[in-house]
Order: C-alpha cells, then sequence, then structure tokens
C-alpha cells in the first residue's frame, strides 16, 4: 500500500498496513505547534481577544494530543506489543515501552504549556511571552523527537510484525 509522505514527516513506513490517519495526525501536531510558536512572537502584547482565543485553541490542541496518545496507549500499544511478542523480538517490545514512556514526558510539558498560555491570556507581558516561546519550544523538540522515533522505528515494526485484522482492530477501537 502506497503511504502518505507529508511535509515534516520523518519517515515513510511501507508496508500492507495503512498509516494514513498516523501519519495526517502527526502532520497536524507538527503544523499546529509550529502556528502556535509564530502567533506567541508576532501577537501584540495589547491583544487580549486574541490572547484569550490562542489559550482555548491551546486546550483543544492539548485535548486532541492527549486523546491520541491514550488511544495509542489504551488501543494500539496492547496490540502491537502482543505482535512483537508472538513475531518479534525483545529490541521491539523495548520500541513500544518506549511510546508510552514517551507520552509520560510530554504530558508535564503540555501541562506547563496551559499554564504559560493561561497566564498570557490573564497578564500578556513580555517575561510571560518568553515563558511560552521557551516552552513552546521545549515541547516541540520533545514532541518531533517523540514522532520521529514513532515513524522511524515503530511504524516501520508495526509494517512487519502486525497483520491486517489486528491493525483493523486497532482503528476499529
Amino acid at each position: 500500500m502506497k503511504q502518505l509522505d507529508l511535509p515534516g514527516q520523518t519517515h515513510v513506513a511501507e508496508g500492507p498496513l495503512d498509516h494514513t490517519g498516523m501519519y495526517v495526525m502527526h502532520h497536524a501536531f507538527r503544523r499546529d505547534l509550529a502556528r502556535f510558536a509564530a502567533a506567541a512572537t508576532a501577537t501584540p502584547l495589547g491583544d487580549l481577544d486574541t490572547w484569550a482565543a490562542l489559550s482555548a485553541r491551546w486546550d483543544r490542541f492539548c485535548h486532541v494530543l492527549h486523546e491520541h496518545h491514550h488511544a495509542e496507549d489504551t488501543h494500539y500499544w496492547p496490540v502491537l506489543h502482543a505482535a512483537v511478542s508472538a513475531r518479534g523480538t525483545d529490541s521491539d517490545r523495548a520500541e513500544v515501552t518506549a511510546m508510552s514512556d514517551e507520552h509520560a514526558e510530554i504530558d508535564p510539558a503540555l501541562a506547563a504549556l496551559t499554564t504559560a498560555w493561561r497566564a498570557m491570556a490573564d497578564h500578556p507581558c513580555d517575561d510571560h511571552r518568553h515563558a511560552l516561546e521557551i516552552r513552546l519550544a521545549g515541547l516541540r523538540e520533545l514532541l518531533g523527537a517523540h514522532l520521529e522515533h514513532e515513524e522511524t522505528v515503530v511504524l516501520p515494526l508495526v509494517q512487519r510484525v502486525m497483520n491486517e485484522d489486528e491493525m483493523a482492530g486497532v482503528e476499529l477501537a
């Protein structure tokens, strides 16, 4: 099956299983984080309505990212772990475990950014903007590394060890 290759994507895991949904979500996360970073820099401090809108939009972004990771941790990784146990290696098992571990590292960065966006909405100032920009840069690096790991190592692993029925079950869940 021909896989998507979207801007910013680090690898295309060719194989029989369709990763369209995963690649589209990853693209959206990268795109939205870049747009948040640009908005944090470009929005005038006195534009209170825009800061409030950005903070609300951030909350939606966090919800979607959290739900995406929760779905992977609850539905995707357990099925992949079982497939690795049946058809993979100990090294493969470590890669699956790393996905959930990386999710746990991302959560505190999201929480810190939620606080930073709310601070900007409540009291926009240069200090709050600077803190926001630093936290956004950190999350972009952290999430970027996670997405790269998933795209370059884990999705090829999925292609190698999961079958169509297992993938269909994951997609249905």
